[in-house]
């Protein structure tokens, strides 16, 4: 999201601060925790979890699923896995309760993610196609099926089906050309990154990952930025330039640390482990 709309936001919330707590302030609460879930994680949980509190003193269901659906990303992102099945659950509830198809397509697909994060592929592929095929039924956006498109090619990559993966980034990647939406343009690029990276097409590889990286930096996605500049590191690396490799991944690491993303930060300790070992560094390997 554009900074001016983050900033809009924030300025509507501190106005809403000053009168008796309603359904607009949960409403606000709710999108700048959205919002903001990638470039301020922490601001996200804390505006998130009032979310969530207000929405339960004040008999807002569909508020409340909505905290827990947040909460449930942040949690996947921070490494906890149990944490956000837990809130996907809550959520899950909520919408089947009353009825909102698209509330709960929306959670399979991030309970998808919670089991791909988990390297239970095969369940991870069966909730994004069940998100796939309920966003059908109610007529979803281009714009929310192309996610789902992306995220169902992340799947079968990681199965090593890379060209049914090259498929679905392309439908996903043909919908936001026409639409210009950057932010999911930086997913994709992304993505067909690591695919090209997995066939040892390395200069189309660092290609796309540049496309990724130009449009993270400009929207300020440090949690986008961190995982774009560890792909760097890892195609610098196939190509035998380790100490090009371990700079992408240092500042990769120091985002990641900063952001509180401890997926990222032990995925990274992984990848800075290895560049050290190819240069002889040893004793920082360990």
């Amino acid at each position: 999201m554009p900074n001016e709309e983050i900033i809009a936001l924030e300025k509507q919330l501190e106005g809403l601060k000053s009168k008796p707590p309603g359904s607009e302030l949960v409403s606000v609460l709710n999108k700048l925790a959205f919002f903001v879930l990638h470039s301020d994680p922490r601001k996200a949980q804390a505006c998130a979890l009032e979310a969530e509190d207000l929405a339960e003193k004040l008999g807002l269901p569909v508020e409340k699923a909505k905290s827990h659906r947040t909460l449930a990303i942040i949690n996947l992102e921070e490494g906890n896995s149990v944490e956000a099945m837990s809130y996907c659950r809550k959520s899950m509830d909520i919408y089947e309760e009353l009825g909102d198809r698209s509330g709960v397509a929306s959670v399979y697909g991030i309970m998808a993610n919670v089991y791909w994060t988990q390297g239970i592929i095969d369940e991870a592929l069966e909730n994004h196609h069940e998100s796939l095929r309920i966003k059908q039924e109610c007529g979803a956006s281009k714009d929310e099926l192309a996610r789902c498109y992306l995220n169902i090619g992340a799947c079968y990559s990681s199965m090593h089906r890379l060209d049914r993966a090259h498929s679905f980034y392309e439908q996903a990647l043909e919908i936001w050309e026409k639409s210009d939406n950057r932010e999911q343009l930086s997913y994709v690029y992304n993505n067909i990154g690591c695919l090209y990276g997995a066939k040892k097409e390395l200069e189309k590889a660092l290609e796309c990952f540049q496309k990724a990286l130009e449009i993270r930096e400009d929207l300020g996605d440090k949690q986008g930025i961190a995982n774009t500049l560890c792909n760097l590191g890892c195609i610098n690396e196939d190509q035998g330039d380790s100490e090009s490799a371990l700079a992408f991944f240092i500042r990769s690491l120091k985002l990641y640390e900063e952001i509180g993303n401890r997926r990222g930060v032990a995925f990274t300790y992984s990848c800075l482990g290895g560049a050290y070992t190819a240069l002889g560094r040893l004793d920082e390997a360990e």
